[in-house]
Protein backbone atom coordinates (compact mmCIF):
# COMPACT_ATOMS: atom_id res chain seq x y z
CA UNK A 1 0.00 0.00 0.00
CA UNK A 2 2.83 2.40 0.85
CA UNK A 3 4.28 1.80 -2.63
CA UNK A 4 1.03 2.98 -4.24
CA UNK A 5 0.97 6.06 -2.02
CA UNK A 6 4.57 6.80 -3.02
CA UNK A 7 3.64 6.59 -6.70
CA UNK A 8 0.72 8.94 -6.00
CA UNK A 9 3.10 11.34 -4.24
CA UNK A 10 5.22 11.39 -7.41
CA UNK A 11 2.32 11.71 -9.84
CA UNK A 12 0.08 14.30 -8.18
CA UNK A 13 2.55 17.24 -8.37
CA UNK A 14 3.47 16.25 -11.94
CA UNK A 15 -0.18 16.19 -12.97
CA UNK A 16 -0.65 19.59 -11.36
CA UNK A 17 2.26 20.93 -13.39
CA UNK A 18 0.85 19.44 -16.59
CA UNK A 19 -2.52 21.05 -15.82
CA UNK A 20 -0.83 24.44 -15.44
CA UNK A 21 1.00 23.92 -18.76
CA UNK A 22 -2.20 22.98 -20.61
CA UNK A 23 -4.19 25.81 -19.03
CA UNK A 24 -1.62 28.43 -20.02
CA UNK A 25 -0.38 27.16 -23.39
CA UNK A 26 -3.02 24.89 -24.88
CA UNK A 27 -4.09 21.28 -25.19
CA UNK A 28 -1.46 19.20 -26.99
CA UNK A 29 -2.70 17.35 -30.06
CA UNK A 30 0.47 15.44 -30.88
CA UNK A 31 2.55 13.00 -28.87
CA UNK A 32 5.62 15.22 -29.02
CA UNK A 33 3.69 18.14 -27.59
CA UNK A 34 2.51 15.93 -24.74
CA UNK A 35 6.16 15.13 -24.02
CA UNK A 36 6.78 18.85 -23.61
CA UNK A 37 3.80 19.21 -21.28
CA UNK A 38 4.76 16.20 -19.15
CA UNK A 39 8.46 17.11 -18.95
CA UNK A 40 7.84 20.76 -18.10
CA UNK A 41 4.93 19.85 -15.83
CA UNK A 42 7.06 17.42 -13.83
CA UNK A 43 9.78 19.99 -13.17
CA UNK A 44 7.44 22.91 -12.41
CA UNK A 45 4.88 20.82 -10.52
CA UNK A 46 7.40 19.00 -8.31
CA UNK A 47 9.37 22.08 -7.31
CA UNK A 48 6.24 24.23 -7.08
CA UNK A 49 4.66 21.71 -4.74
CA UNK A 50 7.84 21.60 -2.68
CA UNK A 51 7.73 25.39 -2.36
CA UNK A 52 4.01 25.39 -1.46
CA UNK A 53 4.60 22.82 1.29
CA UNK A 54 6.13 25.67 3.26
CA UNK A 55 2.53 26.61 4.09
CA UNK A 56 2.10 23.20 5.74
CA UNK A 57 4.96 23.77 8.20
CA UNK A 58 2.68 24.06 11.30
CA UNK A 59 1.01 20.73 10.46
CA UNK A 60 2.47 17.50 11.89
CA UNK A 61 4.07 15.71 8.99
CA UNK A 62 2.22 12.42 9.60
CA UNK A 63 -0.94 14.23 8.44
CA UNK A 64 0.61 15.71 5.31
CA UNK A 65 -0.32 13.04 2.82
CA UNK A 66 -3.68 12.14 4.40
CA UNK A 67 -4.87 15.75 4.30
CA UNK A 68 -3.02 17.32 1.39
CA UNK A 69 -3.15 14.52 -1.20
CA UNK A 70 -7.00 14.42 -1.35
CA UNK A 71 -7.11 18.23 -1.58
CA UNK A 72 -4.59 18.17 -4.44
CA UNK A 73 -6.49 15.36 -6.17
CA UNK A 74 -9.82 17.20 -5.97
CA UNK A 75 -8.14 20.32 -7.31
CA UNK A 76 -6.84 18.31 -10.25
CA UNK A 77 -10.32 16.93 -10.96
CA UNK A 78 -11.75 20.45 -10.99
CA UNK A 79 -8.92 21.62 -13.23
CA UNK A 80 -9.53 18.72 -15.63
CA UNK A 81 -13.24 19.60 -15.81
CA UNK A 82 -12.42 23.24 -16.54
CA UNK A 83 -9.86 22.29 -19.19
CA UNK A 84 -12.41 20.10 -20.97
CA UNK A 85 -14.66 23.12 -21.28
CA UNK A 86 -11.77 25.14 -22.64
CA UNK A 87 -10.91 22.69 -25.39
CA UNK A 88 -10.82 25.56 -27.87
CA UNK A 89 -7.50 26.76 -26.47
CA UNK A 90 -5.01 27.17 -29.31
CA UNK A 91 -2.98 23.99 -29.50
CA UNK A 92 0.74 24.00 -30.32
CA UNK A 93 1.39 23.11 -33.94
CA UNK A 94 4.16 20.69 -34.87
CA UNK A 95 5.95 20.53 -38.16
CA UNK A 96 4.32 17.95 -40.38
CA UNK A 97 6.17 14.61 -40.15
CA UNK A 98 7.95 13.53 -43.28
CA UNK A 99 9.18 10.12 -44.33
CA UNK A 100 12.78 9.42 -43.36
CA UNK A 101 15.28 7.54 -45.50
CA UNK A 102 15.98 3.99 -44.21
CA UNK A 103 19.37 4.96 -42.80
CA UNK A 104 17.92 7.82 -40.77
CA UNK A 105 15.09 5.59 -39.55
CA UNK A 106 17.59 3.09 -38.18
CA UNK A 107 19.61 5.90 -36.60
CA UNK A 108 16.45 7.24 -34.99
CA UNK A 109 15.56 3.82 -33.58
CA UNK A 110 19.12 3.31 -32.40
CA UNK A 111 19.11 6.61 -30.51
CA UNK A 112 15.80 5.75 -28.85
CA UNK A 113 17.26 2.39 -27.85
CA UNK A 114 20.41 3.94 -26.40
CA UNK A 115 18.35 6.48 -24.43
CA UNK A 116 16.17 3.65 -23.09
CA UNK A 117 19.35 1.86 -21.98
CA UNK A 118 20.60 5.08 -20.35
CA UNK A 119 17.31 5.30 -18.45
CA UNK A 120 17.58 1.75 -17.14
CA UNK A 121 21.19 2.32 -16.06
CA UNK A 122 20.26 5.52 -14.21
CA UNK A 123 17.34 3.87 -12.43
CA UNK A 124 19.54 0.97 -11.35
CA UNK A 125 22.37 3.26 -10.19
CA UNK A 126 20.01 5.53 -8.28
CA UNK A 127 18.57 2.49 -6.49
CA UNK A 128 21.86 0.89 -5.43
CA UNK A 129 24.33 3.77 -4.96
CA UNK A 130 24.49 5.31 -1.47
CA UNK A 131 24.32 9.10 -1.04
CA UNK A 132 27.65 10.82 -1.40
CA UNK A 133 28.92 12.18 1.89
CA UNK A 134 29.36 15.69 0.54
CA UNK A 135 27.10 18.67 0.94
CA UNK A 136 24.32 16.66 -0.70
CA UNK A 137 24.05 14.68 2.51
CA UNK A 138 25.08 17.26 5.09
CA UNK A 139 22.78 19.96 3.68
CA UNK A 140 20.13 18.72 1.27
CA UNK A 141 19.31 15.31 2.77
CA UNK A 142 20.01 15.93 6.45
CA UNK A 143 17.12 18.39 6.81
CA UNK A 144 14.27 16.22 5.48
CA UNK A 145 15.70 13.14 7.23
CA UNK A 146 15.73 15.01 10.55
CA UNK A 147 12.25 16.40 9.93
CA UNK A 148 10.94 12.92 9.22
CA UNK A 149 12.60 11.51 12.35
CA UNK A 150 11.19 14.24 14.62
CA UNK A 151 7.77 14.42 12.99
CA UNK A 152 7.95 18.22 12.54
CA UNK A 153 9.49 20.70 10.13
CA UNK A 154 11.94 22.35 12.49
CA UNK A 155 13.47 25.77 11.79
CA UNK A 156 17.18 25.80 11.00
CA UNK A 157 19.98 27.55 12.85
CA UNK A 158 23.76 27.63 12.34
CA UNK A 159 26.01 25.30 14.31
CA UNK A 160 27.41 28.26 16.24
CA UNK A 161 24.02 28.74 17.90
CA UNK A 162 24.26 25.28 19.45
CA UNK A 163 27.03 26.47 21.77
CA UNK A 164 24.78 29.17 23.14
CA UNK A 165 21.64 27.14 23.89
CA UNK A 166 20.90 23.65 22.64
CA UNK A 167 17.22 23.17 21.91
CA UNK A 168 15.15 20.28 20.63
CA UNK A 169 12.93 22.65 18.66
CA UNK A 170 15.69 23.83 16.30
CA UNK A 171 17.63 21.93 13.65
CA UNK A 172 21.30 22.93 13.62
CA UNK A 173 22.59 22.87 10.08
CA UNK A 174 25.75 23.56 8.14
CA UNK A 175 23.75 25.80 5.81
CA UNK A 176 20.57 26.98 7.57
CA UNK A 177 19.81 29.62 4.95
CA UNK A 178 19.65 27.19 2.01
CA UNK A 179 16.30 27.05 0.18
CA UNK A 180 14.04 24.18 1.23
CA UNK A 181 11.73 23.42 -1.70
CA UNK A 182 13.63 20.24 -2.60
CA UNK A 183 13.98 18.97 1.01
CA UNK A 184 10.24 19.49 1.52
CA UNK A 185 9.51 17.56 -1.67
CA UNK A 186 11.62 14.65 -0.39
CA UNK A 187 9.83 14.82 2.96
CA UNK A 188 6.48 14.67 1.15
CA UNK A 189 7.55 11.50 -0.63
CA UNK A 190 8.92 9.94 2.56
CA UNK A 191 5.64 10.62 4.39
CA UNK A 192 3.72 8.92 1.59
CA UNK A 193 6.12 5.96 1.69
CA UNK A 194 5.88 5.73 5.46
CA UNK A 195 9.64 5.44 5.90
CA UNK A 196 12.86 7.21 5.02
CA UNK A 197 13.88 4.82 2.23
CA UNK A 198 16.85 6.35 0.42
CA UNK A 199 16.74 4.16 -2.75
CA UNK A 200 13.08 5.02 -3.38
CA UNK A 201 13.64 8.72 -2.75
CA UNK A 202 16.66 8.66 -5.07
CA UNK A 203 14.42 7.72 -8.01
CA UNK A 204 13.36 11.37 -8.27
CA UNK A 205 16.72 12.16 -9.87
CA UNK A 206 16.56 9.77 -12.87
CA UNK A 207 12.91 10.80 -13.27
CA UNK A 208 14.06 14.42 -13.45
CA UNK A 209 16.72 13.43 -16.03
CA UNK A 210 13.98 11.70 -18.05
CA UNK A 211 11.62 14.69 -17.74
CA UNK A 212 14.35 17.04 -18.96
CA UNK A 213 14.91 14.81 -21.98
CA UNK A 214 11.19 14.63 -22.75
CA UNK A 215 10.90 18.40 -22.49
CA UNK A 216 13.96 18.93 -24.70
CA UNK A 217 12.79 16.61 -27.48
CA UNK A 218 9.14 17.64 -27.33
CA UNK A 219 9.99 21.33 -27.11
CA UNK A 220 12.25 21.23 -30.15
CA UNK A 221 9.59 19.36 -32.09
CA UNK A 222 7.09 21.95 -30.90
CA UNK A 223 9.18 24.66 -32.56
CA UNK A 224 9.39 22.89 -35.90
CA UNK A 225 12.46 20.65 -35.72
CA UNK A 226 12.22 17.32 -37.47
CA UNK A 227 12.47 14.14 -35.47
CA UNK A 228 16.11 13.29 -36.12
CA UNK A 229 17.74 16.67 -35.29
CA UNK A 230 15.47 17.04 -32.27
CA UNK A 231 16.45 13.61 -30.98
CA UNK A 232 20.13 14.24 -31.72
CA UNK A 233 19.99 17.42 -29.62
CA UNK A 234 18.17 15.56 -26.85
CA UNK A 235 20.76 12.76 -26.90
CA UNK A 236 23.63 15.27 -26.96
CA UNK A 237 22.23 16.78 -23.76
CA UNK A 238 21.28 13.65 -21.84
CA UNK A 239 24.48 11.76 -22.66
CA UNK A 240 26.78 14.43 -21.20
CA UNK A 241 28.80 12.63 -18.49
CA UNK A 242 28.23 15.24 -15.78
CA UNK A 243 24.51 15.53 -16.51
CA UNK A 244 24.25 11.74 -16.52
CA UNK A 245 26.03 11.63 -13.14
CA UNK A 246 23.67 14.20 -11.64
CA UNK A 247 20.81 11.98 -12.75
CA UNK A 248 21.74 9.66 -9.86
CA UNK A 249 23.15 12.09 -7.25
CA UNK A 250 20.38 12.08 -4.68
CA UNK A 251 20.26 15.36 -2.80
CA UNK A 252 22.03 17.55 -5.32
CA UNK A 253 19.85 20.40 -6.56
CA UNK A 254 21.99 21.47 -9.54
CA UNK A 255 20.07 19.47 -12.15
CA UNK A 256 16.74 20.76 -10.80
CA UNK A 257 17.99 24.33 -11.13
CA UNK A 258 19.29 23.61 -14.65
CA UNK A 259 15.92 22.18 -15.71
CA UNK A 260 14.09 25.26 -14.40
CA UNK A 261 16.45 27.60 -16.23
CA UNK A 262 15.86 25.62 -19.44
CA UNK A 263 12.10 26.12 -18.98
CA UNK A 264 12.63 29.86 -18.57
CA UNK A 265 14.69 30.12 -21.76
CA UNK A 266 12.47 27.94 -23.92
CA UNK A 267 9.09 29.35 -22.91
CA UNK A 268 10.49 32.88 -22.85
CA UNK A 269 11.64 32.39 -26.45
CA UNK A 270 8.22 30.98 -27.41
CA UNK A 271 6.53 33.97 -25.79
CA UNK A 272 8.55 36.33 -28.00
CA UNK A 273 8.10 34.23 -31.15
CA UNK A 274 4.37 33.51 -30.90
CA UNK A 275 3.36 36.54 -28.80
CA UNK A 276 2.03 33.99 -26.33
CA UNK A 277 0.98 35.27 -22.93
CA UNK A 278 0.63 31.69 -21.73
CA UNK A 279 4.27 30.91 -22.47
CA UNK A 280 5.30 34.16 -20.83
CA UNK A 281 3.32 33.27 -17.70
CA UNK A 282 4.83 29.78 -17.60
CA UNK A 283 8.34 31.24 -17.95
CA UNK A 284 7.62 33.66 -15.09
CA UNK A 285 6.42 30.80 -12.87
CA UNK A 286 9.62 28.85 -13.57
CA UNK A 287 11.70 31.99 -12.96
CA UNK A 288 9.96 32.59 -9.61
CA UNK A 289 10.92 29.08 -8.45
CA UNK A 290 14.65 29.51 -9.16
CA UNK A 291 15.47 31.09 -5.74
CA UNK A 292 13.47 28.31 -4.01
CA UNK A 293 15.91 25.64 -5.26
CA UNK A 294 19.40 27.04 -4.58
CA UNK A 295 20.95 30.31 -3.49
CA UNK A 296 22.42 30.70 -6.97
CA UNK A 297 18.87 30.62 -8.30
CA UNK A 298 18.47 34.28 -7.28
CA UNK A 299 21.37 35.23 -9.57
CA UNK A 300 19.97 33.19 -12.46
CA UNK A 301 16.56 34.80 -11.92
CA UNK A 302 18.21 38.23 -12.09
CA UNK A 303 19.96 37.22 -15.33
CA UNK A 304 16.59 36.14 -16.77
CA UNK A 305 14.94 39.41 -15.77
CA UNK A 306 17.78 41.41 -17.34
CA UNK A 307 17.50 39.28 -20.50
CA UNK A 308 13.75 39.86 -20.73
CA UNK A 309 14.10 43.62 -20.32
CA UNK A 310 16.92 43.79 -22.87
CA UNK A 311 14.96 41.72 -25.40
CA UNK A 312 12.00 44.10 -25.16
CA UNK A 313 14.14 47.04 -26.29
CA UNK A 314 14.40 48.00 -29.96
CA UNK A 315 17.37 46.42 -31.80
CA UNK A 316 19.41 49.63 -31.82
CA UNK A 317 18.82 50.15 -28.10
CA UNK A 318 19.96 46.58 -27.50
CA UNK A 319 23.22 47.18 -29.37
CA UNK A 320 24.06 50.50 -27.75
CA UNK A 321 21.72 51.09 -24.83
CA UNK A 322 22.41 47.88 -22.91
CA UNK A 323 26.23 48.31 -22.89
CA UNK A 324 25.79 51.98 -21.97
CA UNK A 325 23.47 51.04 -19.10
CA UNK A 326 26.03 48.49 -17.92
CA UNK A 327 28.74 51.15 -17.83
CA UNK A 328 26.45 53.51 -15.92
CA UNK A 329 25.70 50.81 -13.32
CA UNK A 330 29.41 50.06 -12.95
CA UNK A 331 30.13 53.73 -12.40
CA UNK A 332 27.30 53.96 -9.88
CA UNK A 333 28.60 50.91 -8.00
CA UNK A 334 32.12 52.33 -8.01
CA UNK A 335 31.20 55.76 -6.67
CA UNK A 336 28.02 55.37 -4.61
CA UNK A 337 27.49 51.63 -4.26
CA UNK A 338 24.58 49.67 -5.71
CA UNK A 339 22.07 47.74 -3.59
CA UNK A 340 19.98 44.96 -5.13
CA UNK A 341 17.32 43.04 -3.15
CA UNK A 342 17.50 39.41 -4.32
CA UNK A 343 15.13 36.70 -3.01
CA UNK A 344 17.05 34.19 -0.92
CA UNK A 345 20.21 36.27 -0.78
CA UNK A 346 18.91 39.43 0.88
CA UNK A 347 20.04 42.92 -0.11
CA UNK A 348 23.23 42.46 -2.14
CA UNK A 349 25.53 45.50 -2.18
CA UNK A 350 27.96 46.09 -5.04
CA UNK A 351 30.92 48.37 -4.48
CA UNK A 352 34.11 48.87 -6.41
CA UNK A 353 36.29 45.89 -5.58
CA UNK A 354 33.80 43.98 -3.44
CA UNK A 355 30.35 42.40 -3.28
CA UNK A 356 28.55 42.11 0.06
CA UNK A 357 26.08 39.21 0.30
CA UNK A 358 24.36 38.86 3.71
CA UNK A 359 24.38 35.05 3.67
CA UNK A 360 27.96 34.75 2.37
CA UNK A 361 29.83 37.78 3.66
CA UNK A 362 32.09 40.08 1.63
CA UNK A 363 33.64 38.88 -1.62
CA UNK A 364 36.66 40.80 -2.85
CA UNK A 365 36.78 41.45 -6.59
CA UNK A 366 40.09 41.15 -8.39
CA UNK A 367 41.57 39.02 -11.17
CA UNK A 368 42.46 35.41 -10.34
CA UNK A 369 44.78 33.52 -12.74
CA UNK A 370 42.71 30.33 -13.10
CA UNK A 371 42.41 30.27 -16.90
CA UNK A 372 44.37 27.03 -17.27
CA UNK A 373 42.25 24.85 -14.90
CA UNK A 374 39.06 26.30 -16.39
CA UNK A 375 40.15 25.45 -19.95
CA UNK A 376 41.26 21.97 -18.81
CA UNK A 377 37.87 21.39 -17.24
CA UNK A 378 36.02 22.53 -20.35
CA UNK A 379 38.11 20.94 -23.10
CA UNK A 380 40.31 18.20 -21.58
CA UNK A 381 38.47 16.45 -18.78
CA UNK A 382 35.59 14.11 -19.73
CA UNK A 383 32.87 16.05 -17.88
CA UNK A 384 31.51 17.58 -21.06
CA UNK A 385 32.98 15.38 -23.80
CA UNK A 386 32.72 17.43 -27.02
CA UNK A 387 30.09 19.95 -25.86
CA UNK A 388 32.15 23.14 -25.72
CA UNK A 389 34.14 22.57 -28.96
CA UNK A 390 30.88 21.83 -30.81
CA UNK A 391 29.19 24.94 -29.38
CA UNK A 392 32.17 27.09 -30.34
CA UNK A 393 32.03 25.70 -33.86
CA UNK A 394 28.30 26.40 -34.13
CA UNK A 395 28.78 29.89 -32.76
CA UNK A 396 31.49 30.76 -35.28
CA UNK A 397 30.28 28.78 -38.30
CA UNK A 398 26.81 30.26 -38.67
CA UNK A 399 25.40 33.60 -37.64
CA UNK A 400 21.81 34.17 -38.73
CA UNK A 401 20.86 37.86 -38.94
CA UNK A 402 19.12 38.96 -35.73
CA UNK A 403 16.35 40.64 -37.71
CA UNK A 404 15.35 37.27 -39.17
CA UNK A 405 14.97 35.58 -35.78
CA UNK A 406 14.12 38.23 -33.18
CA UNK A 407 12.62 35.66 -30.84
CA UNK A 408 16.10 34.23 -30.23
CA UNK A 409 17.15 37.46 -28.51
CA UNK A 410 15.73 36.68 -25.03
CA UNK A 411 17.61 33.39 -24.86
CA UNK A 412 20.73 35.01 -26.27
CA UNK A 413 20.66 37.74 -23.63
CA UNK A 414 20.05 35.13 -20.93
CA UNK A 415 23.09 33.13 -22.00
CA UNK A 416 25.20 36.28 -22.38
CA UNK A 417 24.33 37.54 -18.89
CA UNK A 418 24.64 34.03 -17.44
CA UNK A 419 28.11 33.39 -18.79
CA UNK A 420 29.16 36.91 -17.78
CA UNK A 421 28.11 36.01 -14.23
CA UNK A 422 30.18 32.81 -14.40
CA UNK A 423 33.24 34.71 -15.64
CA UNK A 424 32.97 37.20 -12.76
CA UNK A 425 32.34 34.38 -10.27
CA UNK A 426 35.29 32.18 -11.20
CA UNK A 427 37.85 34.76 -12.37
CA UNK A 428 37.20 37.68 -10.02
CA UNK A 429 35.99 36.20 -6.68
CA UNK A 430 37.15 33.65 -4.13
CA UNK A 431 35.13 31.05 -6.04
CA UNK A 432 38.24 30.74 -8.20
CA UNK A 433 39.40 28.08 -5.74
CA UNK A 434 36.52 25.94 -7.01
CA UNK A 435 38.08 26.16 -10.46
CA UNK A 436 41.55 25.30 -9.19
CA UNK A 437 40.27 22.27 -7.27
CA UNK A 438 37.85 21.32 -10.11
CA UNK A 439 34.98 20.94 -7.63
CA UNK A 440 32.01 23.29 -7.92
CA UNK A 441 33.14 24.77 -11.24
CA UNK A 442 31.43 22.07 -13.29
CA UNK A 443 28.38 21.89 -11.03
CA UNK A 444 27.70 25.61 -11.47
CA UNK A 445 28.31 25.34 -15.22
CA UNK A 446 25.70 22.57 -15.27
CA UNK A 447 23.04 25.13 -14.35
CA UNK A 448 23.20 26.79 -17.76
CA UNK A 449 24.10 23.83 -20.00
CA UNK A 450 20.56 22.55 -20.82
CA UNK A 451 19.45 26.11 -21.66
CA UNK A 452 22.54 26.50 -23.85
CA UNK A 453 21.90 23.27 -25.77
CA UNK A 454 18.26 24.24 -26.30
CA UNK A 455 19.14 27.72 -27.59
CA UNK A 456 21.79 26.47 -30.00
CA UNK A 457 19.44 23.77 -31.27
CA UNK A 458 16.75 26.37 -31.98
CA UNK A 459 19.31 28.72 -33.53
CA UNK A 460 20.64 26.14 -35.95
CA UNK A 461 17.58 24.21 -37.03
CA UNK A 462 14.45 26.34 -36.79
CA UNK A 463 13.47 28.07 -40.05
CA UNK A 464 13.71 31.88 -39.85
CA UNK A 465 10.57 33.93 -39.42
CA UNK A 466 9.65 35.57 -42.74
CA UNK A 467 10.98 39.11 -42.93
CA UNK A 468 7.46 40.51 -43.15
CA UNK A 469 6.66 39.10 -39.70
CA UNK A 470 9.92 39.99 -38.04
CA UNK A 471 9.84 42.63 -35.36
Amino acid sequence: MSGLLYVAALLLPTLAGVAVWVALIGQPRQRSAWLTAVGAGHVLGSLGWGALLRLATPMPIEHWFAWLAPALFVTLLLAAALLRRRSALPAPVLAQPTALPPGQRWLLRGLWGVLALHTLVLLQQAWVLPPLMWDAWTVWLAKPAAWFATGHVLPSAPFAAWWEAASGTVLYSQAPAYPEALPRLLLWQAVALGAWHTPALALSWPLLWLALGAFCYGGLRLEGLRRLPALLACYALLSLPLLHAHGVFIGYADLWLAALLALVLFHGSRAFRHRSRGDAAFAVLALALLPAVKLEGAIWALCAVVAGIAALLPPRAQRFGVPLLGLILLGWAWTLGLRLPLPGLGVVELRWGEIIIPSMGTLSLHWRPVLRPVLESLFVLPNWMLLWPVLLYLLLARRPPPAARPWLRPGGWLLLSGYAFLIVLFFFTDASQWAESLTSLNRVLLHIVPATVLWFSLREAVPPIPSGRAS
